[in-house]
């Protein structure tokens, strides 16, 4: 890993920059690229990015994450990072829910400085004529396994009217991105394990489809599904190995959304989650992730709905196991006081 990028960020709507140093003794092969959207519909209704959302930390040599945030009605696009100081790989560029991008972040050498951002798409467009349209987005994802010293090329495909305008990856510390090549519809993924274990890892594409939604009531929407299928047998031309369908919800007004999990990180012998909920108060139950043994119960209680934090307690021998990194990873199961649960597998931060 002889090249190093501490600059990929948009610097205005319509560009991006880049600072690259290579630490090698002889040339080096980069290929930089943007994915473009019109700034207009075909009916002139314009697409509207806000300024970038910045976030700046210092950050000591070892896995960090940042999540940053943008407002409910807007979508998180155009990831970037700046860096100075230590050397710094980006283990992980994930979605957070709707509105949210967690970047993992592996610091070594120096400690450092790290303006981590995004943009925020607005999720309709501007009015003519007095009417907006909605824009309908989609999240394919895969999960992948690569084994010890290994390299591998994955793909996620959009489905037939849209096209993949944000890549994510969620790594295990010691994988390595070697980058991502965007196609008309898909985008390819590659990535190296230099390591004497198998890692897993999960990708994400963000696909918006060519289309936008037609104005709709308040509390309605329309939901695209993606499916996706690969096949290790060569395709005939035109094959076509995704599709997708539309369903219209209509919105209870009494419905209240579900939480979502993000981050988890060992303090003492407690799990400190963090998280989002629409309700003040709930319940978590920490298991490992093969078998669902329990290792860890908690409650929490907040001033008020929104993100926060809450301490669960982890068992004895569960919590020493974590902090040799014996255990890398723990499913988390939220609660919240409404009823509504959310499960999901973290990595913890130590």
């Amino acid at each position: 890993n002889d090249s190093e990028s501490h600059k990929l960020e948009s610097d205005s709507t319509g560009s991006y920059s880049a600072s690259v140093t290579n630490h090698a003794t002889g040339q080096a092969q980069l290929k930089l690229f943007a994915v473009c959207l019109p700034g207009k519909t075909t009916e002139g209704r314009s697409l509207t990015v806000g300024s970038p959302v910045t976030q700046t930390v210092v950050l000591k040599p070892g896995i960090h994450e940042v999540t940053l945030n943008c407002p409910v009605g807007s979508t998180p696009i155009a990831p970037g990072i700046d860096v100075s100081g230590g050397r710094v790989l980006m283990l992980g560029n994930a979605p957070v829910g709707d509105t949210g991008r967690k970047l993992t972040l592996k610091v070594s050498g120096a400690a450092a400085t790290v303006e981590a951002s995004i943009r925020c798409l607005q999720n309709k467009t501007s009015e003519v004529n007095g009417a907006s349209s909605e824009l309908v987005f989609t999240q394919v994802t895969k999960p992948i396994s690569i084994g010890a010293g290994g390299k591998a090329t994955e793909s996620l495909i959009c489905g037939e009217n849209a096209q993949g305008i944000v890549a994510g990856w969620e790594f295990d510390d010691g994988l390595v991105p070697l980058g991502n090549d965007p196609q008309p519809k898909s985008r390819v993924f590659y990535v190296w394990n230099p390591t004497a274990n198998p890692l897993t890892g999960t990708l994400y594409l963000l696909c918006l489809e060519a289309r936008t939604g037609s104005s709709v009531p308040v509390g309605e929407k329309t939901y695209v599904n993606t499916a996706t299928v690969s096949s290790s047998s060569s395709q005939d031309s035109g094959a076509v190995l995704s599709d997708d369908a539309s369903v219209k919800v209509t919105r209870d007004n009494g419905l209240v959304a579900g939480p979502t999990l993000y981050s988890a990180s060992l303090r003492g012998g407690s799990l400190l989650v963090g998280f989002k909920s629409e309700t003040r108060g709930g319940k978590i139950i920490v298991t490992l992730p093969a078998g669902n043994k329990v290792v860890g119960k908690g409650a929490y209680r907040l001033n008020k709905a929104g993100q926060g934090k809450a301490k669960v307690k982890i068992f004895g021998r569960y919590a020493k196991a974590i902090k040799r990194g014996k255990v890398k990873k723990v499913k988390v199961k939220l609660t919240s006081a409404n009823g509504k649960t959310k499960a999901k597998i973290l990595r913890v931060k130590r």
